[in-house]
């Protein structure tokens, strides 16, 4: 879930193919669906927004549920994120809250749902 939220806040538009590509292997399901099928509009956006992120770091995290029988988890984190745009060329943190369903598949624990909430 860590990884997940530090590739989801870092997209950047120096590198977006790369970002993008290495935030999907650490999704499943649902949400890798939704990510795969928004891809080519999400990298445009950050393209033409120039969004440039120079750290991004999670500052919390842990499991709100977990079902070892499923084997499905909930997992909250809080991260942050050093970003710059055309708009706003001096970097500014920004602050995000993210709710993953996880699963686990092979010895693997992947994001099957991932949402930012407030």
């Amino acid at each position: 879930a860590e990884q997940t939220a530090i590739a989801v806040t870092s997209l950047d538009r120096r590198d977006p193919g790369t970002g993008y590509t290495r935030l999907l292997t650490l999704l499943s399901g649902p949400a890798r669906l939704e990510w795969e099928q928004q891809r080519a509009q999400r990298q445009a956006e950050l393209i033409s927004d120039a969004v440039s992120v120079e750290q991004a770091a999670v500052t919390a995290s842990g499991v709100a549920a977990l079902d070892p029988a499923a084997p499905t988890a909930t997992v909250l984190v809080a991260a942050g994120a050093k970003v710059s745009s055309k708009q706003s060329p001096a970097a500014q943190e920004l602050r995000y809250r993210l709710r993953m369903s996880l699963t686990r598949a092979t010895g693997t624990w992947t994001v099957s749902e991932l949402q930012f909430v407030s």
